[in-house]
């Protein structure tokens, strides 16, 4: 899996999808996958510590080490079967990439058991393959959070609109 900052045109994104608009489970998992993503570029696990630093303060120690390790299994997918390459922001960026909101949209839609959606979203991000392997991923990772009081929110459609990513089961 390639990883690159995000260069893409955000204009349109940046007017409508900020990191503060954002509720606790959608900033762990923003936060998360750009820890994760600097930590394999970098080879660095200091990034991984502070992710495991934001899990366990989030959910504890121990219901941190079980929503960690359902996060794991959605990277783990996305690297195996990524389409091209991922975009991400820095950790201190207010703004969202691309990649980050439909990764947000599709854990939302796994947690909400919203099986089309979810697999329509993960064919944005991966290939035809790995489809099925991330939604399941995106669907432990929903139900760790879950049953741990998180739960994602749902991002306005208007804010999407931009970035031509499917949001409805339709």
């Amino acid at each position: 899996m390639e990883l690159t900052q995000g260069r893409l045109d955000q204009s349109a994104l940046d007017r409508h999808v900020l990191t503060a608009a954002l509720g606790p489970s959608e900033r762990l998992m923003v936060t998360a996958y750009r820890r994760w993503i600097l930590g394999l570029r970098e080879n660095r696990g200091a990034h991984w510590s502070l992710m495991w630093n934001e899990f366990a303060g989030r959910l504890g120690s121990h219901d941190g080490r079980i929503a960690m390790a359902a996060f794991f299994d959605v990277m783990h997918e996305l690297q195996l079967h990524a389409r091209r390459k991922l975009y991400h922001h820095q950790p201190c960026c207010k703004h969202l990439g691309i990649d980050e909101v439909c990764l947000l949209r599709l854990l939302c839609a796994c947690q909400k058991r919203k099986r089309g959606l979810a697999g329509r979203l993960a064919e944005w991000l991966v290939r035809a393959e790995g489809r099925e392997q991330l939604t399941e991923a995106g669907e432990r990772l929903g139900a760790a959070l879950e049953e741990r009081g998180l739960c994602f929110a749902e991002i306005a459609p208007e804010a999407l609109a931009p970035m031509q990513i499917p949001v409805s089961d339709h």
